[in-house]
C-alpha cells in the first residue's frame, strides 16, 4: 500500500458528529434566545413570537434573561416532525 492510497483510506473513513457528541455530553446546557435562534435555524424575533404565544420550546427567565435547557429545545423540536413531514422508502 502506498503513502497515498492510506491516506486516502484514512480520509475516507466517517467522521463523528461533533454537534452530536456535545449535544448529548451537555443536554441541560442553558440556551439564551439567540442560542435557540441558531438552533432553531430561525431568527430571534420569532423565538420571541414563539414565547410570546406559548408556542415554541420551554423557556424560564433568570436574572432579567431567558434561557431554555438545551434538552427541551431538541425535545420541542423532535416534536414538531409530524409523520407526514418524515419522507423516506421509495
Amino acid at each position: 500500500m502506498t503513502v497515498s492510497s492510506f491516506l486516502l483510506l484514512v480520509d475516507s473513513r466517517p467522521q463523528p458528529n461533533i454537534r452530536r457528541l456535545s449535544e448529548q455530553s451537555m443536554p441541560d446546557e442553558l440556551l439564551t434566545i439567540s442560542q435557540i435562534a441558531q438552533l432553531t435555524n430561525r431568527t430571534v424575533d420569532t423565538v420571541r413570537y414563539w414565547r410570546l404565544h406559548g408556542n415554541g420550546p420551554t423557556t424560564f427567565r433568570s436574572n432579567g434573561r431567558v434561557y431554555a435547557r438545551r434538552s427541551d429545545v431538541l425535545a420541542w423540536l423532535e416534536a414538531q416532525a409530524k409523520p407526514e413531514d418524515v419522507r423516506g422508502g421509495i
